[in-house]
């Protein structure tokens, strides 16, 4: 994963990753790759009824 976020930077653009903010473990593992927080976004799910 490293070496993928290091090409993205390299060509200067920007990646994103997407986590549930309750999920610490992932959150965790992020931020020792260098990502940060950026944006908190509130979700809804709609199924047919």
């Amino acid at each position: 994963m490293r070496e993928v976020a290091t090409r993205i930077l390299a060509r200067g653009t920007t990646s994103f990753l997407h986590c549930y903010a309750t999920n610490a473990g992932t959150i965790t593992l992020y931020e020792s790759l260098g990502f940060a927080p950026f944006q908190t976004v509130a979700a809804a799910v709609f199924s047919s009824a």
